[in-house]
Order: C-alpha cells, then structure tokens, then sequence
C-alpha cells in the first residue's frame, strides 16, 4: 500500500510538469481547486487510518462461508511477489502507452484524473483494513513457517478486507484504459487491446492474492469492484464528451477476465520454503531424538 501512494505522488507530480497547447478541445476538464481538495483528502484517508490501534479482537465472519474457508491452507511469498509486480505493471501501462505517444496538455489532465482515481481507491482501501481488521488467510494455517511469518508481519496480518491489489489494479485498469481511448485518433482495435490487456492484469493481480494466502474470494471481488467504480468515476467526472465503450471494447474486457484468471491459475508455484518441513532435535526422557514439523 505504500508503495502504491508512493506511485500516486509520483504520477500526480510528472503530470504538473507536463504542458503545452492542445491541438484540439480538451477532452478533460480540470478545476485545480477541486483536484486539490481530492488529492488532500486522498492522502489524508490513506494517513490517518494508520492511527487506528489494531487489537485483539478481529473480525472473523466468513463473507462467503466455505468458498472463504477453503483458501485458509493458501501460502505462497513467490504468488505475493508476482502479485506485486502484475500491480504495478497495471499502474504503469497506461502511462507508459501514453507519453510514448504524446506529452501536451490532455496528457497532464489525464495524469490528474489518473492519479486521483488511484488516491481515492488507495484512501478508501485503507479506511475500510483498519475499520475491519479481518484477519488474513494465512494466519490460520498450521505450517511452523507460517506462524512465524504471521508473526513478522504484525498488524498486516489483519488488514485482509478488503483487498488493496485488486481495488488498485482494477482502479488502475479502468481509469487508464478509458483516458487512454479518449484522445481523438486510437481506433478501435488500439483500445480494445488497452483494455484487455489492463483487466487481464488486474484479474491476475487478484487472483494471486489468494493464491499468495493473502486474501479471500470475497475480499478480491470487493476490491475489484470498488476500484473499478473510482476507476470510472474519476474519468468520467473530467470528461468534457463522456463515451461508452463500444461492443468490442467490452468483449475485450470479458477475455481480459478469462485470461487473467485462466494464467493466474494455472501459474505453477514450486513448494513455499515456509511450508517445507523441517527437522529440529528433541530432547526426551533417557536420551533424544529428532522431530519433523512442517506442512506438506
């Protein structure tokens, strides 16, 4: 989560330095008043919540009963670990597509609906893990590296709902792909691809989550659709002439779902070193021997 208000600050700053005379009427409009008022209250949702004690007593109801149960045995640092990569490539597509094109005056207000859909995405998510304190899945597993990666991650391990990759990626895939098709001259097959590609990451993006062990069904369908909605809310907010996703934009985003998820899941993870067991010495009556502890 950090990393990704650290990204927000970032884009939100290489969008102020990027000007110059559009050729055409804007196809977004930007009240600095206003965008400054949602980008203090962006980072202020996303700062304060950390004031909030996380204690002992954490939510523990299970939205979608057995579906939520059964990915209490996930564990995976390699799925947490790629997990973080497919975000950020989600954050950066967009942008990357977009100032390798052009950089004028459209490409700072789209910088700025941009960065303010990731910042309330960001500042809601953050609201939401300290309100809840829903504890992770894997701080029910039985491995002995698991316990004690429970341990080390502190109040982390309770910050489960509602997922931060999924409302990120989603919030990024959505807002980047539809400012990205708003800029006069990308045909058709130019923005479906955007869009496939972008909610084929997020869908990965989520689905690793659980794999990872780190969330539940429940907590990635939330996040993806509230980062979806801000990730539409923001652009259309700014759209001087709003337009809907044609018939092949949308079939895009469906095999972007199929895919995502299909790859993510099929993505082979070796044995987690905190699920191999181990071999420790034990010490009992009139001599001694070895115990062999770990998940399998």
């Amino acid at each position: 989560m950090v990393r990704n208000a650290v990204l927000v600050v970032a884009l939100l700053a290489a969008s102020s330095v990027a000007h110059a005379q559009p050729a055409e009427a804007p196809a977004l409009d930007v009240d600095p008043a206003i965008d400054l008022a949602v980008a203090a209250g962006a980072v202020a949702a996303i700062a304060l919540p950390r004031l909030i004690p996380v204690g002992p007593d954490h939510w523990d109801l299970e939205l979608w009963g057995p579906l939520d149960r059964r990915v209490r045995d996930n564990f995976s640092t390699d799925a947490a670990q790629l997990a973080d990569a497919t975000v950020l490539a989600t954050v950066a597509v967009p942008v990357l597509f977009e100032v390798a094109e052009v950089i004028d005056d459209d490409t700072r207000r789209a910088g700025i609906a941009y960065a303010e859909a990731l910042g309330v995405s960001l500042g809601l998510n953050a609201i939401a893990k300290y309100a809840v304190q829903r504890p992770r899945p894997y701080t029910y597993h039985r491995a002995p590296g698991v316990r004690s990666y429970t341990l080390a991650e502190g109040d982390d391990a309770y910050l489960s709902f509602y997922s931060g990759h999924a409302s990120t990626a989603f919030a990024a895939a959505v807002a980047g792909s539809y400012l990205y098709g708003l800029r006069p001259g990308r045909g058709e097959a130019a923005r479906s691809a955007m869009w496939f590609a972008e909610i084929a990451l997020a869908t990965a993006t989520s689905n690793l989550r659980v794999r990872a062990g780190k969330h539940y069904y429940s907590d990635i369908a939330i996040g993806a659709v509230v980062g979806a909605a801000v990730g539409a809310g923001a652009p259309l907010l700014h759209a001087t002439d709003p337009r809907a996703p044609s018939p092949w934009e949308w079939a895009a985003m469906g095999g972007g779902v199929v895919v995502g998820a299909a790859v993510s899941s099929l993505w082979p993870f070796g044995p987690d070193r905190a699920l191999r067991a181990t071999i420790a010495p034990v010490a009992i009556d009139d001599g001694g021997g070895v115990a062999i502890v770990g998940g399998f």
